[in-house]
């Protein structure tokens, strides 16, 4: 049921795939010379393999870790990570589309999911948020799996999946509210339940969750201090609206595309009067109210958040709310879609992929150019990286290098492209980097460096009193005039650093 038996949905599968890792990870590949800000930071924070960091959960550290251990620290291994997340995603949709359509109608909902621009033209940059859609995605799946009849070992599965939720962002929170309201609202879903299948379920989701939780309780819950000094606040009524109303209209931005061509089919039905679907869902309408909850519910519930605390939410934070809405939309009206299975319809996503990408590649490359603006996705940071390699090599006599010391992006992009793979000391912070000592840093030795653009961070004086500082810089791939600069100065190794 969940493998395609019809040939031609099964080429449109392959279709899927292939475009969407040659838009989303070719792409941005040819156009970026340096990482996003938020992959370096994943990869600054994930090479210390903590089971907890000062913003947010360790999983998309950890697998941006993973991805350059296994691909090498380039570009292939940090643009891979988000479309195969989406993939997932589309994967998962998928299996939840089958328990209520037929194969066609199935790859209609999928494809008319991968519209959204969250699953395009916002996702290159991989961090919490992307990874997000994948996991709530297959937490959807596996709970309408179990509650129509799963056993133990399915709510477990199900545990598993809403712990790694959290472990990817403590939004996972929104979801846990969502799926237990559902269940406890509705008598059919409560008459499955049962104490062992709930009790897998928090177990497994315990387990999985649990390091991070103690790591956090630890360190007096860093992650809730960040998300505080992350939430804008309006001091009026008004002002809550306004900021309401701002996150929604953002969100309703990002799936505009499944909005119009939702519009279009349904207009251009020739069976507007049928209400249920004829592919398998349940005559009693749960289904149709599950996918419908699963896909407004996030929004109405951090909508209403907004207007009693007037705290203003980033339009980032909506990017995995909406995993389902194209499934409702094709679960409520299939008749309406089926005629979406064409080759026509084929082309036109496949040319909405090449304008995202060819928007994508403007943005990032020469839009920066034409506002003559050395931005990050045209830093020349392995050319300032092998600069800076080379004074540190000459002024320390080789000495290896182990820890640079600088902001997430500075400083992680420096490492990220030095040979050494040095570990990052964020801003001289101990709370932020608690894998690097000072004690640490006076024995072996630290690479300190800082924009050239800004004033020297006090943390300079305070390691490296007295030390020259010095300056690298490197010209934009094919445009010599715009020139990145930075400054640096470094704290000699002293003979008694132990090998790591």
């Amino acid at each position: 049921m969940l493998i395609p038996q019809d040939r031609q949905v099964r080429l449109a599968l392959l279709l899927l795939v292939l475009a969407y890792l040659s838009a989303w990870c070719l792409v941005p590949v040819f156009v970026h010379d340096s990482p996003p800000l938020d992959v370096v930071e994943g990869w600054v924070l994930g090479q210390a393999w903590q089971a907890g960091y000062y913003k947010h959960p360790p999983l998309s550290p950890w697998l941006t870790a993973a991805s350059t251990l296994l691909l090498g620290r380039n570009l292939w291994a940090v643009f891979i990570l988000s479309p195969l997340a989406m993939l997932g995603g589309l994967a998962a949709l998928w299996v939840l589309a089958r328990q209520f359509l037929d194969e066609r109608t199935s790859l209609v909902s999928v494809y008319l999911a991968s519209t959204q621009l969250y699953f395009n033209l916002l996702i290159p940059e991989f961090n919490h948020n992307v990874m997000q859609t994948p996991l709530w995605a297959m937490a959807f799946a596996l709970t309408w799996l179990a509650v129509r009849g799963g056993g133990v070992w399915l709510w477990a599965a199900l545990g598993v999946v809403l712990g790694a939720c959290a472990l990817a962002k403590y939004s996972a929170a929104l979801l846990y509210l969502v799926l237990g309201g559902f269940a406890l609202l509705r008598q059919p879903v409560r008459q499955t339940l049962s104490a062992a299948k709930l009790a897998a379920c928090a177990l497994a989701a315990t387990a999985v969750m649990a390091a991070n939780l103690l790591w956090q309780m630890r360190n007096g819950w860093p992650a809730l201090h960040y998300l505080g000094d992350r939430l804008g606040h309006a001091d009026t009524f008004a002002g809550h609206l306004l900021n309401a109303l701002s996150f929604v209209g953002a969100q309703v931005l990002a799936v505009l595309p499944i909005l119009v061509v939702a519009a279009w089919a349904l207009r251009r039905s020739s069976q507007p009067g049928d209400k249920h679907n004829s592919f398998g869902i349940d005559q009693s309408g749960l289904g149709q109210i599950y996918l419908w909850v699963s896909a407004l519910a996030p929004l109405a519930i951090c909508a209403v958040a907004i207007v009693l605390t007037g705290n203003s939410f980033k339009s980032m934070w909506g990017t995995m709310m909406f995993t389902t809405l194209a499934l409702a939309f094709v679960a409520w009206r299939p008749a309406a879609f089926s005629r979406l299975f064409s080759r026509r319809a084929w082309l036109a996503w496949l040319a909405l992929q090449v304008v995202l990408a060819l928007v994508y590649a403007v943005m990032m490359r020469w839009g920066p150019v034409l506002q003559h603006k050395v931005s990050k996705a045209i830093y020349p940071a392995a050319e300032l990286s092998a600069q800076l390699d080379a004074a540190w090599r000459q002024k320390t006599g080789g000495a290896p290098l182990r820890t640079v010391v600088g902001d997430t992006w500075t400083g992680g992009v420096v490492a990220f492209y030095l040979p050494s793979a040095p570990t990052v000391m964020i801003d001289a912070d101990p709370s932020k980097s608690p894998w690097v000592s000072r004690e640490h840093l006076h024995r072996c030795g630290a690479l300190l460096v800082w924009r050239a653009d800004r004033p020297a961070p006090p943390w300079v004086a305070e390691i490296a009193p007295g030390q020259p500082v010095a300056s690298v810089q490197a010209s934009v791939r094919g445009h010599t005039e715009l020139v990145a600069s930075m400054q640096w100065t470094l704290l000699p190794p002293q003979a008694n650093c132990a090998i790591r």
